[in-house]
């Protein structure tokens, strides 16, 4: 069985940022993504920028590349996979475009039946099939959150449209004669996260009683909603009544509301969630009451199925309307809040910015929330302010998605010669599938090892999916190495299928030092070792020389770090290394958060800003391993910043 040889891509960041003089750009973008450009289109933009002279020489210098390349190939080994099958790279190619094509058309079938499925169940109809009619957890028998009986099975009413009218029906089916109020958010319910795991139904949404309002006899059942057992609504969506007791009644009028706390004081009931209080403690208009409380949910616009998990676009429910978070100044504990409204506690609870999953329409309800991390939903972070953020937040185009899971992550390696290698499955929601392979280095398979439990150095091996039976999970994989457990890393979403073949392997190995051993016979004795710089410092002052003012367009790879908004402070400069990758000094972003940050490129003048600036938000930051605050020794830090969809610094 053949290893694979190890290769100078994977090899650890800081040891690259090291020897970073001497390599080429390319080797840190260790998650760049491909641009959607053919080679002809490519040709066509070079005619119209390049002279054609220099064209000419390219084309030539191209096809010299091609023909070395060639030959060297032809001199390669042919690769083995784990099951020791050779394999033919242009029909593995041809394979994974064919599976790509057919996941693509069967993905598109499935989005159509939903959508037709959809479309099929928002015509209401009168509500036949509901039997009884009870309510529970109240405490007592004229209150609590709202259940009716279909085909003998207990389920909730949803509370969108159920107000008034639909609560005096409801009392009047419990054999009251009106009711004192109704209730929203799940008012009389359990708070407690993932609670509505525990096998719990919705029955009736948007039930509307309106047409029997004047019919003294009219239960609930003929009243009408979306056809029973299809809704659009969330656990926390639960509507309640208070029932008039024989004593209450004559508290106020019919039409009135009585409000709580002041029994006597009577107020119409069109005034209540009118925008203006009427009872002395503003009961009318109590939020519990007139708006959506924790109503969050997460949309994707295409299928990623990954069991037990809560992946995709956030959008939470105010005034009625569904509307999106604003990704900026959003935080991993924002992200945590997001979660546990979903019934997730623990695990992944990772943020992607730029409407990395999908622009979402309607308003922009939230941004900058600053929560703490343990608040029970966005709504009751310290900067959750309601307003449509649509213009600050470039109309969805930042809209914020986050991926949940809290369940058990299990991993194993099958399929591999020895209990040390093997392709790598992972086991999410009881389901063991294996992982993608896109961008799956030596880093994300070094905690595979590491979650197994096998020290040492770890080799990470693409096109392991060969006789994989499982689901191919959309889980990508981005870890710096020193994680303990896949928990801990962070991961991104696949946006397109992974073929069948496209499965990640690892070797997990008990050699220490191999991997840096390597990388240095690799390159030049030269590179990593400074210049002699003792003439260039006076005492411990750097000179100046041979200093000059620069023109706008001198240093167009030089970058701006400033204080987040509204401070604006500068903190240092960077170099550009890619389109979304910043090198700078550590001592600038040692102790800052990153999200307290921005970098801004395209400014030449740091007093005033132009119409050229940008500004990009810090996905991570890496600091060279052996920095010294105190001499500034290593005083060197990598940034990888926040795309913008797929785009970074252009």
């Amino acid at each position: 069985m053949m290893r694979f040889p190890l290769s100078i891509f994977s090899f650890p960041l800081p040891l690259l940022l090291f020897f970073m003089p001497c390599l080429s750009l390319a080797l840190l973008r260790r998650r760049d993504e491909p641009l959607d450009i053919t080679i002809e289109e490519t040709n066509e933009v070079m005619k119209e920028t390049i002279s054609p002279g220099i064209l000419q020489m390219l084309i030539e210098a191209q096809t010299l590349m091609d023909n070395e390349a060639r030959t060297q190939m032809d001199s390669w080994p042919q690769l083995e996979s784990f099951g020791g099958m050779q394999t033919d790279p242009l029909a593995q190619l041809e394979t994974e475009m064919q599976m790509q094509r057919e996941d693509g058309r069967r993905m598109r079938q499935e989005e159509q039946q939903v959508q037709e499925r959809s479309n099929n169940t928002r015509i209401k109809e009168k509500m036949i099939g509901v039997q009884r009619v009870r309510v529970v957890n109240g405490g007592t028998p004229n209150q609590g959150n709202l259940q009716v009986n279909v085909a003998g099975m207990w389920g909730y009413v949803c509370d969108d449209g159920f107000g008034f009218v639909e609560a005096d029906i409801a009392c009047r089916s419990l054999g009251y004669e009106r009711a004192l109020t109704f209730t929203r958010n799940n008012h009389f319910g359990s708070k407690k996260s993932g609670w509505w795991k525990e096998r719990v139904k919705l029955f009736v949404d948007e039930v509307d009683c309106s047409g029997v309002e004047g019919d003294p006899s009219a239960t609930l059942k003929d009243c009408i909603s979306f056809p029973l057992g299809h809704h659009d609504c969330l656990y926390s969506e639960i509507a309640g009544v208070v029932c008039a007791t024989s004593s209450q009644v004559s508290l106020c009028p019919p039409n009135q509301f009585s409000c709580p706390g002041n029994p006597t004081s009577c107020f119409h009931r069109d005034t209540v969630c009118d925008g203006n209080p009427d009872c002395p403690n503003a009961s009318d208009e109590a939020e519990s009451l007139c708006e959506d409380e924790g109503v969050t949910r997460v949309r994707m616009e295409r299928v990623a199925h990954v069991p037990g998990a809560s992946l995709g676009r956030v959008e939470v429910k105010r005034q009625g309307q569904w509307g999106t978070v604003c990704d900026q100044g959003f935080t991993a504990e924002d992200a945590k809040v997001v979660c546990r409204s979903l019934g997730h506690e623990g695990g992944w609870a990772v943020p992607f910015y730029g409407s990395y999953l999908g622009r979402g329409s309607g308003p922009v309800w939230l941004q900058a929330p600053q929560c703490r991390g343990d608040e029970a939903w966005l709504g009751q972070c310290n900067n959750a302010i309601w307003r449509n953020y649509s213009d600050s937040c470039h109309n969805h185009f930042q809209d914020i998605s986050v991926f949940c899971y809290d369940q058990r992550v299990k991993v194993r390696l099958v399929e591999g010669g020895r209990v040390e290698e093997g392709r790598v499955e992972v086991q999410l929601g009881g389901q063991w599938g294996t992982l993608c392979d896109t961008s799956f280095d030596h880093l994300d398979a070094q905690v595979v090892c590491s979650t197994l439990g096998l020290g040492g150095e770890a080799v990470a091996v693409k096109g392991a999916g060969e006789g994989s039976k499982g689901p191919m999970w959309p889980l990508l994989l981005d870890c710096q190495g020193t994680e303990t457990n896949l928990h801990q890393c962070r991961i991104r979403i696949a946006l397109s299928p992974c073929p069948r073949t496209a499965g990640a392997g690892v070797t997990c190995t008990r050699r220490h030092g191999t991997v840096d051993q390597l990388l240095r016979e690799a390159l030049p004795g030269e590179c990593g070792v400074p210049e002699d710089a003792s003439a260039q410092f006076l005492l411990t002052l750097a000179k100046v020389r041979g200093g000059f003012i620069p023109t706008r367009f001198d240093s167009p790879w030089l970058v701006f770090l400033r204080l987040a908004r509204p401070q604006r402070e500068l903190l240092c400069g960077g170099s550009i290394l890619a389109e979304d990758l910043v090198v700078t000094a550590a001592h600038c972003v040692d102790g800052l958060s990153i999200n307290s940050f921005v970098v801004t490129v395209g400014n030449y003048n740091s007093n005033y800003f132009e119409n050229l600036e940008e500004e990009f938000y810090v996905e991570r930051r890496v600091i060279h391993e052996h920095f010294n605050r105190s001499s500034l020794n290593n005083d060197i830090a990598l940034l990888k910043l926040q795309r913008k969809g797929r785009r970074g610094i252009r």
